[in-house]
């Protein structure tokens, strides 16, 4: 209709994991292709499930499952290893093996993977021939971060452009262009003619919680458009029925989210699953038309239950079977994750002293256990330890510890400031929080340790770190005997 203005509209989707973020990108999405408009919709969650709600294959190539409409599901690696090859076909004309060895070696680390996942967001929000882009987002932390990076990136090359011309992912002068789109994403996700925020919520403690977050730390970033969807909303029926007394201890959480001010839509439960077409249809004019409509099917595949395992099942688990015992849980955002941790490490803690820890950005263990957990554990119940790391504080103390050995091994003050410039990245922060989360898990106090993680997506990135980071030092060592064999600059492309 009017993608050739270049006036594209952008529509995100974020909120708790499991409050219907995806279900309702979807729907959004057919809703727009319905109206007639091109739409694509993207998913930028690690674990994204629009396939499941499809119900046809979603790749990383956009597929068109509606006349108007198509999808792309973005993945970490492929665009990681098209990033890479980008990056390093100019140098590879004029740099020798041993140079090239180290640039590649630069680009192996968890920074790489970060700003290309990122970089490939930013083409999304630029000139794409569609008329509408719906992203559906990864849970509210993963998401807060996407959002600022366009705005930390931007500043962190601009920094390097004065300084010393070089980033943690190579040369200023090759990634101008990307200073330029980076600089364009912020604009167009500030401007609130194009951009519009949907807010995803659930009438209930922890996702009111998560949603007034959300909202302060994307307002930090520039971004003031925003919309509401209260969802899983039950009907308002009489008195007596259990629907009656579900919808009357939802009212506090939905009178509480009114309070945020927002334009907002209260979406009913269905009864049935948000899955294919044809329902998407008819459940977008249900969500965004207000239409008097009922989603019902019959579950398929459904094996019978046959009871729950004996406690004793549990308790077999739970035994100590070396000098402590470490208990992680993890799955989908919403299905209880953080609950299932709080109630075990209460549980265990009758065993030893047990520390509760989680590494999710958008944690809720202190409204679960209804105490104040901070970065640095405290005791919230009788041999009960709980933690929740904090990013920024994780960053903070990972850059002091490096620039204060760095003037304790009397390093010279152009290497400080080069040291500087390069912990300025973005990406700092990543291995700052597994560094942090790696002191907890290796200090022998703690007989157990009950790790809450984010959801599937982000945890699965932070348990590839350790090899990535082991890889990448396995090289660096290679790397700096040969070096030192040979009179070049530590920095290739510098010579």
């Amino acid at each position: 209709m009017n993608s050739s203005t270049n006036d594209t509209r952008y529509i995100f989707f974020s909120g708790k994991g499991g409050v219907g973020k995806s279900s309702m990108a979807a729907t959004r999405a057919v809703y727009e292709a319905e109206t007639g408009n091109r739409t694509l919709l993207v998913s930028t969650d690690p674990a994204g499930n629009l396939g499941d709600i499809f119900e046809t294959e979603i790749s990383t190539d956009t597929v068109s499952v509606l006349p108007n409409l198509r999808v792309i599901q973005l993945d970490a690696d492929k665009i990681t290893d098209q990033y890479k090859r980008k990056m390093l076909a100019p140098l590879e004309e004029i740099l020798d093996e041993l140079a090239m060895e180290s640039v590649r070696e630069q680009f192996n680390g968890g920074c790489t993977v970060e700003i290309a996942t990122f970089d490939r967001f930013t083409d999304f929000l630029s000139e794409t021939g569609y008329d509408v882009v719906v992203f559906d987002t990864a849970p509210t932390g993963h998401t807060l971060r996407l959002m600022t990076l366009p705005g930390e990136w931007s500043d962190y090359i601009a920094k390097s452009e004065q300084g010393s011309g070089q980033t943690c992912i190579g040369p200023v002068s090759q990634i101008q262009e990307s200073k330029k789109k980076y600089e364009a994403a912020v604009e167009m996700l500030r401007n609130a003619e194009r951009s519009t925020m949907f807010l995803v919520a659930r009438p209930e403690k922890t996702s009111v919680y998560e949603t007034k977050r959300a909202k302060v730390e994307l307002e930090k970033t520039g971004i003031h458009n925003f919309q509401l969807i209260i969802n899983g909303v039950f009907p308002d029926t009489e008195a007596g029925t259990i629907f009656a007394d579900q919808r009357e201890r939802q009212q506090v959480y939905i009178d509480e989210l009114k309070q945020i001010g927002l334009p907002l839509l209260q979406v009913p439960m269905q009864s049935g699953e948000i899955k294919g077409t044809d329902t998407l249809r008819r459940f977008a004019a249900i969500a965004f038309n207000q239409n008097d409509d009922h989603i019902v099917n019959e579950p398929t595949n459904t094996p019978v239950f046959n009871g729950f395992a004996d406690a004793s099942e549990l308790e077999k688990l739970l035994e100590l079977q070396q000098d402590r015992r470490i208990l992680a849980f993890t799955g989908k955002g919403g299905v209880g994750k953080t609950v299932a941790a709080c109630a075990i490490a209460r549980e265990v803690a009758d065993k030893g002293k047990t520390l509760l820890i989680t590494t999710d950005p958008a944690s809720h263990i202190g409204q679960v256990l209804e105490a104040e957990v901070g970065h640095q554990p405290r005791e919230i119940s009788p041999n009960v330890w709980a933690a929740n790391i904090d990013q920024r504080l994780a960053a903070d103390a990972y850059k002091a510890t490096i620039l204060h050995d760095a003037r304790k091994n009397g390093y010279s003050d152009e290497v400080i400031a080069s040291i500087q410039e390069e912990l300025d990245s973005p990406c700092t922060e990543e291995i700052a929080i597994f560094e942090h989360f790696s002191t907890f898990i290796n200090d022998p106090q703690w007989e157990y340790i009950v790790l809450d993680t984010a959801p599937t997506g982000h945890t699965l990135r932070l348990l590839e770190l350790p090899s990535i980071i082991r890889s990448r030092f396995s090289l660096r060592r290679r790397l700096q005997r040969v070096m030192r064999q040979r009179t070049t600059a530590s920095a290739p492309w510098r010579r």
